[in-house]
């Protein structure tokens, strides 16, 4: 082989070397890219799905909130209706006692 012919082979290599090198700068451009893009994309999915489960907790919170007030008015009826229930027996108790010493008395 002659001088010319190595020289040749040699820029041919250096170019090759140098379009090698260029395309992988790109590919590392574009795969840094995609993943910036798909990092974005999933911070925003997941501040999607935070904003979603912090509405269904508020949702739910307010549901058992309303559900506690309820069972709070139901429990506070049946509380008025065994306190009447004890003053109507403790009352009829009260209206009995002259009659159950008068029958004691009786029976001495």
């Amino acid at each position: 082989m002659d001088a010319q012919a190595k020289l040749d082979d040699t820029e041919i290599v250096k170019a090759a070397e140098r379009e090698a090198k260029d395309i992988s700068m790109r590919a590392e451009q574009r795969a840094q890219a995609l993943l910036d893009e798909t990092q974005e994309t999933v911070t925003a999915k997941l501040r999607q799905a935070e904003s979603s489960a912090t509405q269904q907790m508020d949702e739910a919170d307010r549901y058992a909130l309303e559900m506690l007030r309820r069972l709070e008015a139901q429990l506070s009826a049946f509380s008025s209706t065994v306190r009447a229930g004890i003053g109507a027996l403790e009352d009829r108790q009260i209206e009995t006692q002259p009659f159950q010493n008068q029958a004691n008395q009786l029976q001495e």
